[in-house]
């Protein structure tokens, strides 16, 4: 199983090299048809009977956020591929962790998953430790992504990438 993670998570990042041409959006996508094809591929042949089902994803965070719209992007690649519903249910609050909450409660099943992150499984539990504990109430199957963090500068700069800011930086003290 941890083969198959570390396998997932290069192949989307190597996806995501061969597109580094500006379109990381749609790398991001192919890569995570990949991962929930491979995901999919790992739950059925633990239990080929599953789902019976709808599935629920939980995400603990209002819609329309990223979490929200990499929920709903696996979901139709799990529903395609397992012929059941993959079902996004928004459950936001308390940085995540209402929706993990019910997660962390649910029957063990496999009905219930979570797309979680450092909100909810970290800074959440260690502030509030009676809540859940995300290393004993969960199991962390799949890196699905990380968050977007940039450097950027006002457009009207003569700055285009990060060479240029350093020439830009030197020139400029």
């Amino acid at each position: 199983m941890k083969d198959l993670k570390l396998k997932s998570c290069s192949l989307v990042l190597e996806n995501i090299r061969r597109h580094a041409d500006g379109t990381v959006a749609a790398a991001l996508r192919k890569g995570l048809w990949v991962l929930a094809g491979l995901s999919a591929t790992v739950v059925m042949a633990q239990e080929t009977n599953w789902p019976q089902r709808p599935v629920k994803i939980i995400v603990p965070y209002a819609a329309g956020g990223s979490s929200d719209s990499l929920g709903r992007l696996i979901s139709v690649g799990l529903t395609e591929s397992l012929k059941q519903p993959f079902v996004i249910e928004n459950k936001g609050g308390a940085g995540g962790m209402i929706g993990s909450q019910q997660v962390s409660k649910s029957a063990p099943d496999g009905y219930n998953l979570v797309i979680s992150g450092v909100a909810s499984h970290v800074i959440g539990p260690s502030e509030n430790p009676k809540t859940y504990d995300p290393i004993k109430d969960f199991t962390h199957i799949a890196m699905l992504g990380g968050p977007p963090i940039v450097l950027a500068v006002n457009a009207q700069l003569p700055i285009t990438d990060l060479k240029s800011f350093m020439a830009y930086a030197k020139a400029n003290p």
